[in-house]
């Protein structure tokens, strides 16, 4: 699965997190995890902010 083909997106900063539970607005702050191959795995937690590519 390529990056462009609707991966896992996640703001990266732990921090993030209380931010965006204290204050309602969208941060520019998604990034694509790398291309994935056959084999590899992706570790996240759900209490990270994430999303999926459209």
């Amino acid at each position: 699965m390529d990056n462009d083909q609707g991966v896992l997106q996640t703001v990266p900063i732990p921090e993030a997190m209380a931010y965006i539970l204290l204050r309602p607005l969208l941060m520019r702050a998604l990034s694509s995890i790398p291309d994935v191959q056959a084999g590899d795995s992706v570790w996240w937690h759900c209490d990270v902010i994430h999303a999926v590519e459209a």
